[in-house]
């Protein structure tokens, strides 16, 4: 391979990377992309037939300094969130898909309500406007007063009522006493409006629980 050559391969990778860049939607990634088009880029005008084209190199130069600052930065701010106890528990269970920092945004949104034993929490045929995780405590799920299945803390509840937006099809009672959090459709709105990952980080969630409630239930059939 001639320097040339190299030098010609170098340049069409450096716009591939930047290009591709703004395609992704983690900024982790765009830094990570744009940092490897700029050292293509580098390389690409040091081996330029004409010689070395210092211009580009600088700034070249610049946008590696800065774009390694903003992957540490974030990397920095990611690893210095803490969890608490209750936080670290969801992260094991409904929002195991999430990462630290999202996790504490979405979960400091939250409202936070008990509930007592045998209390109505979702009616069947009623459509609901906000999406449930248990903290504490089971509740039942019911279909003409016989239990169908029994949620405990960790579990989404009423995810299929809010993802189709259609009637509940079953009744949730409380089985014990506890704690559940809430999200409206506005809250959740308007937390995904912020960064468009965060849309696929619940969904992914969801999937996961009725994914799992899918599987268990046939093999109890």
């Amino acid at each position: 391979m001639t320097l040339q050559y190299f030098s010609e391969y170098s340049g069409n990778l450096a716009y591939a990377l930047v290009l591709f860049s703004f395609l992704v939607q983690s900024m982790m990634r765009l830094r990570l992309l744009s940092i490897c088009g700029s050292i293509a880029g580098i390389i690409y005008a040091y081996f330029h037939a004409s010689g070395p084209l210092w211009t580009p190199i600088i700034w070249n130069l610049l946008f590696i300094s800065v774009n390694t600052w903003r992957a540490a930065s974030l990397l920095w701010q990611r690893r210095s969130q803490t969890l608490n106890a209750e936080e670290q528990f969801l992260s094991t269970h409904a929002l195991k898909a999430f990462p630290a920092t999202e996790l504490k945004s979405f979960v400091g949104l939250a409202k936070r309500r008990s509930f007592e034993l045998g209390e109505q929490l979702i009616h069947k045929g009623v459509v609901l406007h906000e999406l449930f995780v248990i903290v504490g405590g089971t509740i039942s799920i019911e279909l003409e007063k016989r239990e169908i299945a029994r949620l405990s803390a960790g579990s989404f509840l009423g995810e299929m009522s809010f993802l189709s937006r259609e009637a509940a099809r079953a009744d949730a009672n409380g089985a014990s006493a506890g704690e559940i959090l809430s999200w409206t459709h506005d809250d959740i709105q308007s937390w995904t409006a912020e960064d468009p990952q965060r849309g696929g980080l619940l969904q992914a969630a969801l999937g996961s629980q009725i994914i799992e409630l899918l599987m268990n239930k046939s093999a109890k059939s």
